[in-house]
């Protein structure tokens, strides 16, 4: 079958249809590559403001001039 012949029912996909196709033919095109892109059982570490004093102190400085400049 040719992407000719297959264009027109993509086409006539749902989004969400279309979108689960897409990650479907990154994930073969990356296994042909030899690429791994499942991340979903990998931990990745994620920066958060959380107990980030400084970037408290910062922000109120910031602001603080800001009130001062106004």
């Amino acid at each position: 079958m040719t992407l000719s012949e297959i264009l027109p029912t993509i086409q006539s996909l749902p989004r969400a249809d279309k979108l689960r196709l897409i990650q479907l033919l990154a994930a073969d095109v990356a296994r042909d590559e030899g690429i791994a892109l499942d991340v979903a059982d990998k931990t990745v570490p994620i920066w958060s403001p959380h107990d980030s004093l400084q970037g408290a102190a910062t922000l109120l400085r910031v602001l603080d001039e800001d009130k001062v400049a106004s």
